[in-house]
């Protein structure tokens, strides 16, 4: 009777944490917020007509540069997972500036972490990207997630006496 209460506990608590690790990084004031019909793709097309509208993006960071009062965050943008982090190695539809009003240290804010961001479509701003203009739709953001190192899943089982299978 003992064992089987320990069974129940432990798929109980391995329950809680699968659904703990598919929950969304946004908050749901924020979230309710998003304009579904804002994209990437259609507000890289045509950011004007999407000002004041607010997104839900994310993306891989390329650079970040603070000026005097504000940080500006270049990045590729990438399709969101369940959970909303960027799908890793999955196709972009182009590039975005990120406006942080104050301080984000680039140390911390660096070249290849990922971002997910809700925000207000600004607009444009058009910058030399190598030998090309490059006109990169403008979000100022409400809510940035800055997301730590994808680790592979480790699952444990002990069978209670002193066997443990590891993956």
């Amino acid at each position: 009777m003992r064992a089987l209460l320990k069974v129940k506990i432990a798929i109980g608590m391995a329950f809680l944490f699968i659904i703990n690790g598919c929950a969304p990084a946004i908050s749901k004031e924020v979230r309710d917020q998003v304009d579904p019909a804002a994209t990437f793709k259609a507000v890289f097309h045509d950011p004007d007509s999407y000002k004041g509208k607010t997104v839900l993006w994310g993306g891989k960071i390329i650079h970040t540069r603070n000026t005097k009062d504000t940080t500006w965050i270049e990045l590729l943008q990438q399709p969101l997972a369940r959970g909303d982090r960027p799908i890793r190695e999955s196709a972009s539809e182009g590039r975005f500036l990120i406006r942080h009003e104050g301080f984000l240290d680039p140390a911390v804010y660096g070249r290849g972490r990922e971002i997910t961001l809700v925000g207000e479509v600004r607009g444009r701003e058009t910058r030399s990207l190598d030998e090309v203009e490059y006109s990169y739709p403008v979000v100022a953001d409400k809510q940035l997630v800055l997301w730590g190192p994808e680790q592979e899943p480790t699952f444990h089982f002990g069978l209670g006496f002193g066997a443990v299978f590891s993956r």
